[in-house]
């Protein structure tokens, strides 16, 4: 079913028609349908005084396009990614943790230094892993809440010195 803005019955007198193209003219970044330009919409004297002379009428479907939810969505897709030095955040995640990577050498899981000399224990009980979780947070530990979650000590074949662990 085609609606018309200006037969709303909320008395806005047509302020959909502006909503619409203020949208579609912030989609021009690169999201608009090839097959619509918005130089065929604007008659000269913007794309909104065209839809009000003409009395457009669109299907909801069609509308809800090129709604905000859309329009933010498409602007965030095309804004750079975390890759890019000049666009990095402060923020902490798992991915930016310099230890969330395996590595070949063997290192401790609470220092990160490799074994060099001294013996590095295995994790081998859940009591390991439960008493190093309530340590941590406790402590609130960034960087060690980030290895933990992705986790059981176990599963994740952690070691570490008798030295560092005393929690």
């Amino acid at each position: 079913m085609l609606k018309c803005p200006l037969n709303s019955a909320r008395g806005t007198d047509g302020a959909g028609y502006k909503t619409i193209a203020e949208n579609l003219v912030a989609f021009k970044i690169g999201c608009l349908p090839r097959t619509l330009t918005l130089s065929q919409l604007d008659e000269g004297q913007g794309i909104e005084t065209a839809f009000r002379l003409h009395k457009a009428n669109w299907h909801d479907s069609c509308r809800l396009k090129y709604n905000k939810t859309k329009l933010q969505r498409a602007e965030k897709r095309k804004t750079p990614h975390e890759d890019h030095p000049e666009t990095r955040t402060d923020k902490f995640t798992r991915r930016s943790s310099e230890h969330a990577r395996p590595s070949t050498v063997e290192a401790c899981f609470f220092c990160g230094k490799s074994a060099a000399g001294e013996a590095l224990r295995n994790a081998s009980t859940f009591e390991l892993d439960i008493r190093v979780r309530q340590c941590a947070l406790k402590l609130g530990g960034k960087s060690l809440l980030a290895k933990l979650s992705a986790g059981y000590l176990i599963a994740q074949e952690a070691k570490y010195h008798a030295t560092t662990w005393c929690c």
